[in-house]
C-alpha cells in the first residue's frame, strides 16, 4: 500500500473519532494493510508536520523503538491537517482508492471520513 493511502486513511481514521473515545480498530495493522512499525512511523510524520496532534509516543524515551501509544493518545486532525486533507491531491487520490476498497465493519466510519475528503 502506498504511504499516501495509509496516511488518508489514518487520517480519516482519526478524524471519524473526534468527539468520541478513539477506535483502536480503526488504525490497526490489519485495518490499515500494514506493518505495526510502518503505521507509527506514518502517525508520527504526520504528527510532526502540524497535521494531526495528540499522539503520545515513545520518541524522547531513550532507547526505545518510535512507537505511538495508540491507547494513551487522543489524536485529533489539526485545522492544518484539515486544509491538506482537502487540498492535497494524492492524498485525495488515496482516498478515493481507499473508500472504492472492500471495508470491514471496524473501519466503516474512517471510509465514510475519507468519502467527506473527496
Amino acid at each position: 500500500m502506498s504511504d499516501f493511502k495509509t496516511i488518508a486513511r489514518i487520517l480519516g481514521a482519526i478524524r471519524s473519532c473526534e468527539g468520541r473515545p478513539f477506535d483502536m480498530a480503526a488504525v490497526s495493522p490489519e485495518a490499515l494493510g500494514v506493518s505495526e512499525a510502518q503505521r507509527d512511523v506514518l502517525a508520527v510524520k504526520i504528527q510532526h508536520s502540524g497535521k494531526v496532534d495528540g499522539l503520545v509516543t515513545t520518541e524522547d524515551i531513550d532507547s526505545a523503538p518510535l512507537r505511538v501509544l495508540w491507547e494513551q493518545s487522543s489524536p485529533e486532525v489539526t485545522l492544518d491537517g484539515l486544509e491538506y486533507m482537502a487540498a492535497c491531491e494524492p492524498l485525495r487520490r488515496a482516498a478515493r482508492e481507499a473508500v472504492s476498497a472492500p471495508v470491514s465493519a471496524a473501519v466503516s466510519a474512517t471510509a465514510a471520513a475519507l468519502s467527506s475528503m473527496l
